[in-house]
């Protein structure tokens, strides 16, 4: 069943799309210009849209390479007079960022020890190309676990602030600069990484997240020899593909966190199968429904925490247009209010398969990691996997080590030319395909912005009718009021600030509406406060779980926000976890009003007003089940209903 409010992508979308086009480039068209300038002016934008794609899958295979201890295949991503700074430490040359990399990381390994965690996550990304097409830079919040079992436990969390160049043909990091915010061990939890917490400079403006990669007649537009019209068409769908594919991951996340067993059956092949290292294999629908329900019946419980976080995935499209194959790390926060709490961490690596035009997990494959208790932490509690009930027992022995890994970095396969697509609909396409990378630029900045109190340049990113969700009150509306209400709220920027946050979004689901001109994005809020102990010792850090739906518009050649919608979880003091969370604890920690207390809003508030944790949230999603059409109980727009 589809509804109004679903975004297929479908004809008359990127029909509307192409109409949205920057104006020079659709007079062009109009005018008749000749056909070997337009397909330069189209191949000069697939490479652009590409090379965007590229600095992301580059930079989470530098991040996945790091969780596996891959050192020589870490370094090798690097240019060889790369610069690597990690707070005071400075490296320079790929020979030294290696030596770094065994040293520093792996304790002198040539891997990562055994009982050994070193996994960052990395989220809210906002890349840039430059005119040039082969010069990038890359903005990323950035949060590790760090360890090992029977040794030392900590977190480290900040900012990077990333170059990268392209150099035949391939892309790699020129500058990898590491600001730490926080840092700690895991008894005492994280706190500010020094007296105050430091200003890392944005390398954008604010009126340019929307667009990632500059368009123009001022941009250079080389003539590339053996270009052809399918064969950009045919690339152009594979950025298409790569899309549906990681929405397709990262909704199996969502599904998961809420325990919806009957949308998780629905992502899978009829004849799909999950594979665990060292548990079993279940196969088959009935098999994966076994699966899940060892983790209890379909629905969340008062208290119950299930979150299945999706971090650092990438997507390789085959060359058949057909299959594909994904690669992540997921961090679990699981247990129940006043009972046990855990971290997880898991890694996947998927196969996919596209039948009648819609993508599916056709194989699943796991390797449960780590598994602690939340008041021990990995330094003194390090759980092997548990075997499966008999009443859910796997169908078959499961394999003894995770598959081989890839080049993560390495760019897809030369897709087969795809004939009988219009010059006019190609262009429509990519820049649907693009609008992938707008949208998570802009939610990756309003979270930047948030940690900064940078809040005029936060008002830049909406709409001019564009509305803001201020958390525990209600909407308003326009960027100008956007920016002067939340000054007056929260406060100005202080550059003597000792503590803050850090608002990491992750987690994307991305779609464009099928007018052409809207956008619906659904990300995760990975939230750390982070403050100095107080005076007896005692940490004052906090976790803070959400969710965002927000709507975008394509307004006046830029994608903007049109509405930011958040859905707070959970508020957890680091010292218990999401344990010992009162009933109406989530009223208690919506943040004071303050000086616009008696301001009215623009829009009342919609959905859950206040963190719902321990009890069970109203759980909005702004798209139907990807593979069958089953739609949510709480499908966006929401409306109003009593708390949870």
């Amino acid at each position: 069943m589809r509804t109004r409010r679903e975004t297929l992508g479908g004809l008359a979308t990127v029909l509307a799309l192409w109409a949205a086009l920057p104006a020079q480039v659709a007079r062009a068209a109009a005018e008749g210009g000749t056909a070997a300038a337009r397909l330069a002016v189209l191949a000069r934008d697939v490479d652009r849209a590409e090379s965007v794609r590229a600095v992301k899958r580059l930079q989470n295979a530098w991040a996945l390479y790091v969780d596996l201890g891959e050192w020589q295949r870490a370094a090798v991503l690097f240019t060889d007079d790369a610069e690597l700074a990690h707070g005071e430490d400075r490296f320079g040359g790929r020979a030294a960022i290696h030596d770094y990399f065994v040293r520093v990381i792996g304790k002198g390994a040539s891997g990562l020890p055994e009982r050994t965690v070193h996994a960052p996550f990395l989220m809210a990304p906002i890349v840039t190309l430059a005119e040039d097409g082969n010069h990038a830079k890359g903005r990323w919040h950035a949060f590790s676990m760090r360890g090992s079992f029977g040794g030392e436990a900590s977190w480290q969390g900040g900012i990077f602030e990333n170059e990268y160049v392209r150099l035949g043909g391939d892309w790699r990091i020129s500058r990898q600069i590491f600001t730490p915010f926080l840092l700690g061990p895991y008894d005492t939890g994280w706190r500010p990484s020094g007296p105050t917490l430091p200003m890392v400079p944005y390398h954008y403006q604010p009126g340019d997240v929307g667009k990632p990669f500059p368009l123009g007649p001022d941009v250079p537009t080389p003539v590339t020899p053996g270009v052809t019209l399918p064969g950009l068409a045919s690339r152009i769908e594979a950025l298409r593909d790569e899309t549906a594919v990681r929405n397709l991951q990262h909704a199996y996340g969502y599904y998961s966190d809420f325990k919806m067993w009957d949308d998780v059956v629905d992502l899978f092949e009829p004849t799909g199968s999950i594979e665990v290292v060292g548990s079993g294999t279940w196969r088959g629908i009935a098999g994966v429904r076994r699966f899940h329900e060892r983790l209890g019946p379909a629905g969340l419980r008062y208290g119950e925490v299930n979150d299945r976080i999706q971090h650092d995935t990438i997507v390789e499209i085959a060359a058949d247009g057909r299959h594909a194959r994904a690669r992540g790390l997921e961090l679990g926060m699981l247990g129940q209010d006043n009972a046990r709490a855990q971290w997880t961490l898991a890694r996947f690596d998927n196969t996919f398969v596209k039948r009648g035009g819609i993508w599916r997990i056709e194989r699943m494959r796991r390797q449960l990691w780590l598994r602690t208790d939340y008041d021990k932490g990995w330094a003194n509690d390090w759980q092997d996997p548990a075997a499966p009930a008999r009443e859910v027992a796997p169908d078959a022995p499961g394999p003894a080590t995770m598959p081989a890994i890839w080049q993560f970095e390495r760019r897809s396969l030369s897709p087969r030319p795809l004939a009988g697509v219009s010059a006019a609909l190609a262009e429509a396409r990519l820049h649907q395909a693009a609008g992938q990378d707008s949208a998570e630029n802009l939610t990756s900045g309003y979270g930047q912005y948030l940690d900064d109190n940078q809040w005029e340049d936060l008002g830049s990113l909406f709409a001019a009718q564009g509305e803001r969700d201020s958390a525990g009150g209600g909407f308003i509306r326009t960027p100008a009021r956007i920016g002067s209400f939340s000054r007056r709220r929260y406060g100005p920027y202080n550059p003597q600030r000792a503590g803050g946050n850090m608002h990491m979004l992750t987690q994307p689901v991305v779609h464009i509406a099928d007018d052409g001109q809207k956008g619906q994005i659904r990300a995760r809020l990975f939230q750390t406060v982070i403050a100095q102990p107080g005076a007896d010792g005692a940490s004052r850090a906090m976790i803070v779980t959400g969710t965002y739906e927000d709507d975008l518009v394509f307004e006046d050649g830029c994608w903007k926000i049109q509405r930011a919608d958040i859905d707070h979880l959970i508020y957890a003091p680091y010292a218990t976890g999401w344990t010992r969370i009162a009933d109406n604890a989530g009223s208690r920690s919506t943040p004071p009003m303050g000086a616009v207390a008696n301001e009215p809003f623009d829009a009342m508030n919609t959905g859950d007003i206040n963190p719902a944790f321990p009890r069970v949230p109203h759980m909005w999603f702004h798209y139907v089940n990807p593979v069958s059409g089953r739609v949510p109980k709480y499908l966006m727009p929401k409306s109003v209903l009593p708390e949870p």
